[in-house]
């Protein structure tokens, strides 16, 4: 456990799911047709079920290593017996008496697989396979297994990278690579959880994991689904928080929505940004967190010697973690900025079309799309009516876009 995160009273309770078994529910183990077991004796696990189990090492999976451990959780790698695919293994464990803690710490395995089931699929959100419970604890079969950790670890060992006096340029590079695309990445998955109603709530680098180069968001346990209840603010005490990323509004128990979110990847952007710069964390951090010492930053930031081509960010996370709520930008605002730079976002995220924005100088709604073949972007006419959903990196579902609306190559800088 990070010592700045504090675990406190629950926020709000969390409804049972219809789609995951309760550990209430008499499930058969072993009867013909109820549970299938493979030819070695174990349980056979397959995608997207959900299992109530009494022994973990009947589970077809190989120990691999840890990947992490937390106040309430462990996350091992395993590797499939039979397929050899690899799984992050997140284990939560359930207190033995049945009482307050055990009921969170269930609602909270519970939470975590409604979330990112209902996040569907996308380039930079973890993927559920399966789920299991036992007496004691509740599994998560997870994907990817991040091979190169979370993105705290990331920005440690690119920070060692830097102040090592060796030649290390072609390491040094590919990770300033990743780490520049990760703004847009981030922003775009980001942009797409809010689009579903879904607010993480606990947006930090040791929740952001890296795999061959990708950023994937993690660690859905305190998330909220705002589409269950319709409610998307919230207010009094967060079940849990990381006080160094967390908004001024949610440190004090006030009202917070989607915009918390967006002040937490704000900080954590501001964190990339120092680090690409080779800049020292400031003083004061510690103690205080970003948001005791964001107003000095913003100084900092404006004044301090960032590389040119990452200064266009210094604006967008300003705004982003904006000490009133109400002068933080939108996720899909922001992913939109960041996605008009080249570099800062991978070939997947800038398939997307942006919001449609309203263009004086042609009198319609434009978006703007990225062309593989030509690296570059185009505005487009937005066809009324038609509706974009979820994240595809197919070339089919490109030409589905084109073929739906009126291509027009305008001069960006005039529209």
């Amino acid at each position: 456990m990070e010592k700045d995160d504090i675990t406190i009273a629950s926020e709000e309770p969390v409804a049972g799911l219809l789609s995951v078994l309760s550990l209430n529910d008499d499930v058969p183990i072993e009867q013909d047709g109820d549970y299938k077991i493979e030819q070695d004796g174990d349980y056979k696990i397959e995608q997207d079920g959900d299992y109530r189990i009494e022994n973990e090492k009947r589970l077809p999976f190989k120990y691999k290593r840890v990947l992490g451990k937390g106040w309430s959780a462990v996350v091992e790698e395993v590797e499939h017996k039979r397929t050899k695919q690899l799984f992050a293994k997140k284990v939560i464990k359930f207190p033995r008496n049945k009482g307050k803690a055990r009921r969170e710490a269930e609602d909270r395995y519970y939470n975590e697989a409604a979330v990112i089931r209902s996040l569907g699929t996308h380039s930079h959100v973890i993927q559920l396979f399966a789920t299991y419970t036992t007496p004691r604890s509740g599994g998560l079969l997870l994907q990817p297994a991040a091979d190169e950790g979370d993105l705290q670890e990331y920005l440690d060992r690119y920070a060692d990278l830097v102040e090592k006096p060796v030649n290390i340029s072609v390491d040094l590079e590919k990770m300033t690579k990743v780490l520049e695309q990760a703004f847009g990445c981030l922003s775009s998955g980001l942009a797409y959880m809010h689009s579903k109603g879904i607010r993480h709530k606990d947006i930090k680098p040791g929740n952001i994991l890296v795999h061959k180069g990708m950023v994937l968001y993690a660690d859905f346990g305190a998330s909220k689904d705002t589409a269950k209840d319709g409610q998307c603010t919230t207010e009094g005490a967060p079940e849990c928080l990381t006080r160094r990323y967390c908004a001024p509004e949610v440190l004090e128990h006030d009202k917070r929505n989607f915009t918390a979110d967006i002040y937490s990847l704000g900080c954590v952007f501001v964190e990339m940004l120092l680090r690409l710069s080779h800049l020292s964390e400031p003083e004061g951090l510690e103690d205080d967190g970003y948001s005791g010492i964001m107003d000095s930053l913003h100084v900092l930031l404006q004044s301090a010697q960032i590389q040119s081509h990452l200064t266009f960010l210094i604006t967008i996370v300003i705004v982003m973690t904006a000490s009133d709520a109400l002068g933080r930008s939108a996720a899909d605002k922001v992913s939109d900025a960041i996605y008009s730079q080249k570099d800062f976002s991978c070939s997947d995220c800038r398939r997307i079309p942006s919001q449609p924005e309203w263009n004086m100088r042609h009198g319609r709604f434009l978006r703007k799309q990225w062309d593989e073949g030509y690296q570059r972007y185009y505005w487009l006419h937005h066809v009324e009516g038609i509706i974009f959903g979820g994240l595809s990196s197919s070339d089919t579902l490109l030409k589905h876009y084109r073929a739906r609306l009126e291509f027009l190559r305008l001069d960006p800088n005039g529209a």
